[in-house]
């Protein structure tokens, strides 16, 4: 658990970081779960799925997920204001979203998408050229909870 800003490097492994203001974080290889972000983020996997949950008071400033190899999951508050771009490149690639107003885009090593949720806002380049990426609606969880696992 961190309250404030995070920076961390792994060659090999998970990392899993609770309740920061500002991420940057890299690893070679394993799973990235991020809960209850506040701040931007900066977040990058060689082989490895990465999970990011913002927080309902998210202040969110330009960001950045990527995974070469797994999927990204990406829970938003319905409240936040962010202009989303998403790349997925594997064979059977997909980018599904909770929300409507994405722009989807065949291209030929994938799929590209494109929204705006609430007008708008900082963006959010969202890249994973080896899997999929799936943009959830954040449920606000009265035990304080988290619905990453």
């Amino acid at each position: 658990e961190a309250a404030g800003p995070v920076t961390a490097h792994n060659a090999a492994g998970n990392i899993r970081i609770r309740h920061a203001s500002h991420v940057r974080v890299q690893s070679g290889s394993g799973k990235l779960v991020l809960e209850n972000v506040t701040g931007p983020v900066q977040a990058a996997t060689g082989y490895g799925d990465l999970v990011a949950l913002f927080s309902p008071a998210a202040h969110l400033q330009d960001s950045r997920l990527q995974t070469t190899a797994g999927d990204i999951t990406v829970f938003l508050p319905s409240n936040i204001s962010v202009s989303v771009e998403a790349t997925a490149g594997a064979d059977d690639a997909a980018v599904l979203s909770d929300f409507p107003g994405f722009v989807l885009r065949r291209l030929a090593g994938g799929v590209e998408a494109r929204g705006n949720l609430n007008h708008g806002g900082p963006r959010l380049r969202l890249l994973a050229p080896g899997g999929a990426i799936y943009l959830k609606r954040a449920q606000n969880n009265a035990q304080g909870g988290s619905p990453v696992r």
